[in-house]
């Protein structure tokens, strides 16, 4: 089993000071009932160029050990990062931020590079990690009313004395999706990003981060939440 201290120095933790915080902390205070161990081994980049989708604009498939299936650009690479008991799914615009994700010593975002990643969580886990023995009582507060909870609203300015900053909670559409939406920044890399939440069924919801440099962001949007609506959910049998 790991533990807190394990967990939160993981080097994706340390990289990208994120809201994969929040689930990462969910998780780790979860450990000893989860039912199922993560592996250690990572997946490979899927390079599905057979799939059959209409969207040709997302040409790609990967299927990920956490449940998940998505599609992505051409040009793209996908793989998990697994750690511990944690399984991201992981799309990137680059193999070079792939490796600097992957990477024992990461660095700053490089220029012009762009990830996505994707982890589940069940609304059991959510009310678990909060010491609430009513799963109902903490499905009735809603995806937004969750984030709002682990996400504190500061100034956006970014400023030495703390370089990762949230934004509001915010209601968002992606397609028929209705999902939650914290934007941070985080100024030791300069780069800015959307923490996404929304449920896939009456279990299970999807925690999403997406981040690029600073003033990058905006031209990823749209493939982002393109990929976002590709995405499909079977819980893993554990």
């Amino acid at each position: 089993k790991g533990d807190l201290p394990t967990m939160k120095d993981n080097r994706i933790v340390m990289y990208r000071k994120s809201g994969l915080l929040l689930l990462i902390l969910l998780i780790a205070a979860l450990l000893a009932l989860a039912a199922c161990g993560g592996s250690d081994s990572k997946n490979e980049v899927s390079q599905d160029e057979a799939n059959g989708s209409a969207d040709t604009s997302l040409p790609q498939t990967f299927m990920s050990a956490n449940g998940v299936t998505l599609r992505y650009p051409q040009s793209w690479v996908a793989r998990d990062l697994v750690e511990g008991p944690l399984v991201y799914a992981v799309v990137a615009n680059s193999q070079a931020v792939l490796d600097d994700l992957d990477s024992d010593a990461p660095g700053q975002m490089p220029a012009g590079g762009f990830f996505l990643t994707i982890n589940t969580v069940s609304w059991a886990d959510l009310a678990a990690a909060l010491g609430v023995s009513d799963v109902a009582a903490v499905k009735s507060v809603g995806v937004m009313g969750v984030m709002e909870m682990f996400y504190t609203p500061v100034d956006m300015t970014p400023s030495d004395g703390d370089s990762f900053q949230f934004g509001n909670v915010e209601a968002v559409t992606i397609g028929t999706i209705e999902a939650a939406r914290a934007s941070f920044i985080d100024s030791d890399t300069k780069s800015y990003g959307f923490n996404i939440a929304y449920e896939f069924d009456d279990d299970w919801l999807a925690w999403i981060q997406m981040q690029a440099l600073e003033g990058e962001l905006a031209g990823f949007e749209g493939i982002a939440y393109e990929i976002i609506e590709s995405i499909t959910y079977n819980a893993p049998a554990g």
